[in-house]
């Protein structure tokens, strides 16, 4: 896990907040196949409330932040 971002609650169910390093650049979520459930560009916030979560399948998924100059990722659990 990367101890840079901080991600509530996990597991999650519909919704999970992210704290992170940065304040602009863009989230995706994706399954362990590689597929992209959502991906967005956030600008000037260090912290995000991804919401409408709840219709995808339990399971292991992953987030990625990429900012300018810096990438973070991390696992994810949806109960």
């Amino acid at each position: 896990m990367n101890r840079n971002l901080k991600l509530t609650p996990i597991p999650f169910v519909d919704r999970i907040k992210i704290k992170m390093p940065v304040n602009e650049g863009t989230y995706s979520i994706y399954d362990v196949s590689g597929k992209i459930i959502r991906m967005e560009n956030f600008y000037n916030q260090n912290e995000i409330e991804i919401s409408g979560l709840g219709n995808i399948p339990s399971g292991i998924y992953f987030v990625k932040i990429i900012s300018e100059d810096q990438s973070y990722s991390t696992k994810l659990v949806k109960k």
